[in-house]
């Protein structure tokens, strides 16, 4: 095990914090779009920074405790040594912090899709559904929506061999869909009113996973985006999806981060970028054995000077808070919603020879002001975890409400108003949750949902898509009514807890049917019209007068 961890630190993996920049007086300075080429190594993953010398104590207990148990054990033929120092590894990393971790290969991989920006496969999402792998969403313009598969299709084999029946697993069926680019896989599909079996050989291709997934103007001045995720096409979405609005005539943005945790270092930084002014600096990153690495804004960015909302709330982290942090400490915008996840540490992902992955904490985060974004261990991963997403509401308000006077430690570095640091970033106007948000965010999570959405699909979803061009004519003419739901005869109430108001549980199913009929963008504009946080962010943004408007220092 000792020769593996040395191995795993002396190597060269994707690494969250991007580069390593040039050194200035004594310290390291990273601009995103400056780096001397120098002071970096670059992957097929992007650039890692170099790794530092050190040397492994020879001997150790742990390297004598495996190579004893290999060569003594009464039943040492029969053992599963991987899986023991697989098991040795997590157990060693969880005790460290709640962020350090081991990945098998295939976490890496799921991972890594999700950083990368694109995954090899079809591009269809799919419900078990009696018993049967049912299509309910299309990548737009992917192979397998170019081969002639139907939302609604079922499918009953992959490459003539059956995939049906109560064994049926989704995760088991969605990794023999993917597989290499150009490499084919035939399925057969039952389609509803066709009498024969079809059967569709679709050609694998990349299939985007979108960082954005809503840009579109709310009223004729003040744009709104989505950002889920920052991962290697971010950036790129990013800016085009600004240039986009600003040419529709966007002067305002509301940029909704709500429910993002995060992702690669180097885009939560080139995005911060595009709201800041030449050197202003966004975070710096400092530990044990990390000299303090400073993120400077590199020019005025394409919206560095426009009225600015950013929407965040309990699940916003890691890469949401450096960028919220730096919009607080620069007084570049106004932050609406609830207190982030308080996620502040830096992981170093360093690749094993077998593909399985260590994620090992180096350092933390600070905002421009000095912050520490952290929040406090919890004594298990799992409380830890839990704790943002079970705050009450009441003592968040007046946590809130009572945050820091003129004697904080910290300072926003325009206006000088006091800010807090070590646990998350506090909005400037707190939005409670309502009495439907839990209820909202476990909804769109639930098996009850998934269920109910595929079993209107079934019976409803060619009518709808032949009859309703886009998802506004859907959404104005079609209510989800109780006798749908008896139609379908599913479960369709949610289970545990006290049951919801029909009425809330029909908003669910219609937001997720859009979604998946008409894809994300059309999902958010609905979803949008009852969501507290946005509502506010749009008031602040109409109510805010010219002389508001924050400007360059």
């Amino acid at each position: 095990m000792t020769y593996i961890l040395a191995t795993c630190l002396l190597l060269v993996g994707l690494c969250v914090q991007a580069q390593v920049p040039a050194t200035e007086s004594g310290r390291n300075v990273f601009t995103p779009f400056g780096y001397p080429p120098q002071t970096y190594e670059r992957t097929n993953e992007g650039a890692s920074m170099r790794q530092p010398q050190f040397q492994m104590r020879p001997g150790t207990k742990i390297a004598q405790a495996f190579s004893l148990v290999q060569n003594w054990y009464v039943d040492a033929d029969s053992l599963d040594m991987n899986g023991m120092e697989e098991e040795s590894l997590r157990d060693m990393l969880r005790r460290l912090d709640p962020h350090s971790s081991y990945l098998s290969r295939e976490e890496a991989r799921v991972m890594n899709e999700s950083m990368r920006g694109h995954f090899e496969g079809i591009g269809i999402a799919t419900t078990i559904y009696r018993d049967t792998a049912m299509v309910v969403s299309l990548s737009p313009n992917g192979p397998a929506a170019r081969a002639g598969i139907q939302i609604g299709d079922r499918i009953v084999t992959v490459n003539m061999q059956p995939v049906t029946g109560r064994t049926l697993n989704r995760d088991i069926l969605q990794q023999t869909l993917r597989g290499e680019r150009g490499t084919r896989v035939i399925l057969g599909i039952k389609r509803k009113h066709v009498s024969r079996l079809l059967s569709i050989p679709i050609v694998r291709s990349n299939i985007p996973v979108e960082s954005i997934e809503a840009a579109y103007l709310v009223t004729p001045t003040i744009g709104y985006i989505k950002l889920a995720r920052f991962s290697n096409t971010t950036y790129e979405e990013m800016v085009k999806a600004i240039g986009r609005l600003q040419w529709q005539g966007m002067q305002r943005l509301i940029l909704d981060i709500c429910e993002n945790s995060g992702g690669l270092l180097d885009a939560a930084v080139k995005v911060a970028d595009e709201f800041l002014s030449e050197g202003q600096l966004i975070l710096y990153t400092e530990g044990d054995r990390q000299q303090r690495t400073d993120y400077v804004a590199t020019r005025a960015g394409l919206f560095h000077s426009g009225a600015l909302a950013l929407m965040i709330d309990e699940g916003s982290a890691s890469g949401s808070e450096i960028l919220a942090g730096a919009i607080q400490d620069w007084d570049r915008g106004i932050l609406i919603g609830r207190r982030t996840f308080g996620k502040g540490l830096v992981q170093r992902q360093i690749v094993l020879q077998d593909g399985s992955m260590i994620r090992l904490t180096v350092a933390r985060y600070h905002t421009p002001s000095g912050r520490v974004i952290q929040k406090p261990y919890m004594d298990t991963r799992e409380d830890y975890n839990r704790e943002a997403f079970s705050r009450d509401a009441r003592a968040e308000f007046n946590f809130w409400s009572h945050r820091p006077d003129t004697a904080s430690a910290y300072r926003s570095l325009i206006a000088q108003r006091p800010l807090l640091g070590g646990g998350g970033i506090l909005p400037d106007v707190y939005v409670a949750p309502d009495s439907m948000s839990a209820a909202r965010h476990n909804a769109r999570h639930a098996e009850w949902l998934n269920q109910t959405v595929a079993g209107l699909i079934d019976r409803y979803g060619h009518l709808w898509l032949r009859q309703y061009r886009d998802a506004d004519s859907f959404i104005r003419h079609v209510d989800i009514t109780p006798d749908m739901l008896a139609q379908i005869q599913t479960d369709n109430r949610p289970r545990g807890g006290r049951q919801e108001d029909p009425e809330n549980q029909a908003l669910y199913i219609k937001q997720a049917l859009v979604r998946n009929l008409w894809g994300s963008e059309a999902y958010w504009k609905l979803y949008n019209e009852t969501n507290p946080v946005f509502l506010k962010a749009l008031e602040e943004l109409q109510n805010m007068v010219p002389s508001e408007t924050p400007t360059e220092p």
